[in-house]
């Protein structure tokens, strides 16, 4: 009998001993998850909370995602400029304006990918970026990495921002295409960023472009298969036509390739392009406030700090629409038009204003929102 109650007490020690290493396991998560939180500034999108880092980018490489006429040629003469710091490597990958399939989204990765290896080949021996082993088996990780994103897949603490490498070992790619995926096909996620722009403008901006294009395309949206302002803003918000811009068309891009996204997109679409947004890109820049959007950038990427922010005076414009080429004048649209764009960009409106709250956040996080003028002012015709 004494026998047994021995047994029955050694059991039980044994069981609190296992609770006190649950206990103590668990304790240490969400310390290190509360370390990482006191960093950042907390967000919330309508699904749920998220901490905005002022220094989250850690990717193997940094992909600027060019949304078509929100402020992309001004961004990109800012990335390659020189402002006496080693000039950034950068590579112009070829555009992608479409929902493509998954597997032509990882047949396109994995050709970024190898441009990018061959391009900077410190990236690939640093193991900062991990290409799939090509036999169907996932890369090894550590034991640190497996705990972490163990953790962050049950939602239980972000990690703290990792450091990132200096600007001799990173490099910029360009691209106007859909948000790219870069994890589901094996691939570490680069650090994304991206601009947005008041959805009117953009739609109106995208019209007037395509009417001063040369070539093909410019003689038939200026010549009988042309459609006028007039008829474009009565077409369907769920329905594409020939010369006119797609509606929600910053949504498509920041929701991506696969199901659901779908061009033009649908309510399926907005909730995961407002999920990208919110929690897969480092910075979503505005170009109505393009200054306070670069002194962010710098701070998010130290590669980025020594070169001086926008000002309203460098921004470029296409020369084509200032010029008026191709003989196509540029009209001022009515109320009722605007109001019809604003009607058939509902969903790029709703994300727009999520944007402009998370880059303002960000920037008080950075310390880079300091004076009147970098305060968000929407006096547009939103």
């Amino acid at each position: 009998k004494r026998e047994g109650k021995g047994r029955m007490r050694e059991k039980k020690g044994w069981r609190r001993q296992g609770l006190r290493c649950v206990v103590l396991c668990v304790a240490t998560i969400v310390l290190v998850g509360m370390v990482g939180r006191g960093r950042g500034v907390v967000e919330n999108d309508g699904t749920g909370e998220r901490e905005a880092y002022c220094a989250e980018g850690s990717g193997p490489f940094i992909h600027y995602v060019r949304i078509g006429k929100a402020g992309s040629s001004s961004m990109v003469s800012w990335l390659l400029r020189n402002d006496g710091t080693a000039h950034l490597p950068s590579m112009y990958v070829k555009d992608s304006e479409s929902v493509l399939t998954l597997e032509e989204e990882k047949a396109q990765l994995g050709k970024i990918v190898s441009q990018v290896a061959s391009k900077n080949e410190r990236l690939v021996r640093n193991g900062f970026l991990r290409v799939g082993r090509g036999d169907g088996r996932e890369s090894s990780v550590s034991l640190w990495q497996y705990i972490s994103l163990l953790a962050r897949s049950i939602g239980l603490f972000t990690p703290p921002a990792q450091p990132l490498r200096t600007a001799a070992s990173t490099i910029v790619v360009y691209q106007h295409a859909f948000y790219p995926n870069y994890s589901r096909h094996g691939y570490d996620q680069p650090s994304l960023f991206t601009m947005m722009r008041d959805p009117v403008r953009r739609y109106l901006s995208q019209y007037n472009y395509w009417r001063t294009l040369g070539g093909e395309f410019g003689t038939r949206v200026r010549g009988p298969e042309g459609r006028s302002l007039d008829d474009c803003v009565q077409q369907s918000d769920s329905d594409t036509v020939f010369s006119c811009p797609t509606p929600n068309y910053m949504t498509a891009y920041l929701c991506g390739n696969g199901p659901p996204c779908k061009l033009p997109p649908d309510r399926a679409s907005l909730d995961l392009a407002k999920h990208n947004l919110m929690h897969h890109f480092d910075v979503v820049g505005i170009l109505e406030n393009i200054t306070l959007t670069t002194r962010v950038l710098s701070a998010v990427y130290p590669a980025l700090a020594d070169k001086r922010p926008i000002t309203q005076n460098d921004k470029r414009s296409n020369p084509t629409v200032r010029s008026g080429a191709g003989g196509f004048t540029i009209s001022k649209p009515t109320e009722s038009q605007l109001r019809r764009i604003k009607s058939l960009n509902s969903y790029d409106i709703t994300l727009y204003k999520l944007a402009r709250k998370k880059l303002q956040q960000q920037a008080k996080k950075c310390g880079v929102l300091g004076s009147a003028l970098d305060q968000l002012s929407w006096s547009t015709i939103i």
